[in-house]
């Protein structure tokens, strides 16, 4: 199975949380092992997963050998930086005895040695040759694709949730919108950027206001090939529109398009008296004309999710420490309860840090209406105010002590 698969990119969090201190281990592995006809001679392709938000030095020696061939041990990474790279290492030798490269990640978890062993019987097939053998390459018959990058993983969602008051607080139930989503991104053998595929889920819209959502990309519309767009299985109108040097693809045009009317008391999946409606189920696909490394990007999914208040345009509201697009109307930085400073790139918070949107990596259980997030979840005031460093599992429905479920909706 491809190692990329369990890569969890959690990189627009709601504000930053304590990263843990143990490393996780440093996995190494076989790409290919090729056989020239003419020479005689094999030659091995190694690559490794550093599932660590940060790189990871590994010294030449006891934890970074080959077994019983010392002489290719220079051929060895000794730094080891975040992400799947491939064909890290490449080694010809004369097939006498399997190439076996240990390595031990010094304190990483779980304990012990990731063995990767290059033997002459592998059978090793790279049908599309673009150096990422079969069984890794989700896609063994194209040589534009390889690798699939899940956030928050695969099979799992996260919540993105906005208050449209700001600059004013207002009720901050966070419920305005609310979306599930999982981020598909598809990668070449390079960890290049080729197709960005997502999907959501509208479950809640607890606004008055038609609410447009939109994302902005770290790259110019240019670079945009192909895209379409879906709600509930059929097309679905999203616009693409450049906003400085960056592409913003509007999801949702506004809620009313959905069907989704609001008003008079009276909000969608948001009141405990009221019916459950079923969630909408949008998606996107998109593919890029020229691939970007994905390192190279200032973020990564979910990217820049906004959305627009009652459709004005200019009337963005972004996760904090977010920025705006260059389509924002500066006008309503700095007023109200926001302390929006451009110049300082402080972005959508109050002067104690409370946001009006929040990135979680779960499918989040979100307020009711007009209830302060502050009355449901106990601990998110003192979790924003420091920065994310206390309480970073505030969004969870546990310990019991940290939440008051007659503010949460729950049906």
């Amino acid at each position: 199975m491809n190692k990329c698969k369990n890569i969890i990119i959690l990189t627009i969090f709601v504000m930053s949380i304590a990263m843990l201190s143990a490393l996780h281990q440093v996995t190494n592995l076989v790409e290919s092992v090729r056989y020239d006809y003419d020479t005689g001679l094999y030659t091995a392709y190694f690559g490794y997963y550093n599932p660590n938000s940060v790189a990871v030095n590994i010294p030449l020696g006891d934890n970074n050998k080959f077994v019983s061939h010392s002489e290719y041990d220079y051929l060895l990474p000794t730094v080891f930086n975040p992400g799947r790279h491939v064909n890290t290492s490449v080694v010809t030798w004369p097939g006498d005895g399997a190439l076996v490269w240990k390595l031990r990640t010094p304190g990483g978890t779980p304990a012990g040695y990731a063995t990767a062993t290059a033997a002459m019987s592998i059978p090793f097939h790279d049908d599309d040759e673009d150096g990422v053998i079969n069984n890794d390459d989700e896609y063994p018959q194209d040589p534009d694709r390889a690798y699939i990058v899940y956030t928050p993983a695969e099979n799992q969602w996260g919540t993105i949730a906005f208050e449209d008051l700001w600059p004013d607080k207002g009720d901050y139930d966070m419920n305005d919108m609310v979306l599930d989503y999982n981020f598909q991104v598809v990668l070449n053998a390079s960890n290049q950027i080729k197709d960005i595929n997502a999907s959501f889920k509208l479950r809640a819209v607890g606004a008055a206001r038609n609410n447009g959502f939109a994302i902005e990309f770290p790259f110019p519309q240019s670079n945009i090939g192909i895209f379409s767009g879906q709600v509930d299985g059929e097309e679905y109108d999203m616009t693409l529109s450049q906003a400085g040097s960056r592409a913003v693809l509007r999801i949702i045009q506004n809620t009313a398009d959905l069907g989704i009317v609001t008003g008079n008391g009276i909000f969608w999946n948001t009141q405990m008296s009221e019916p459950k409606y079923p969630h909408k189920d949008i998606s996107f696909i998109m593919t890029l004309s020229t691939p970007i490394a994905l390192a190279a990007l200032p973020y990564g999914a979910p990217f820049n999710p906004f959305i627009l208040v009652n459709g004005e345009a200019g009337k963005e509201v972004h996760l904090p420490n977010m920025p705006p697009t260059a389509n924002a109307n500066p006008a309503y930085f700095g007023t109200g309860d926001d302390t929006t400073d451009l110049e300082s790139e402080r972005y959508y918070k109050t002067v104690n840090n409370l946001p009006w949107a929040i990135h979680i990596p779960i499918s989040w259980t979100y307020p009711i209406e007009r209830a302060f997030i502050t009355h449901g979840y106990l601990a998110f005031k003192p979790w924003a105010e420091s920065s994310g460093v206390s309480y970073p599992g505030w969004y969870n429905l546990s310990p019991a002590d940290q939440v008051d479920l007659g503010y949460i909706y729950t049906k």
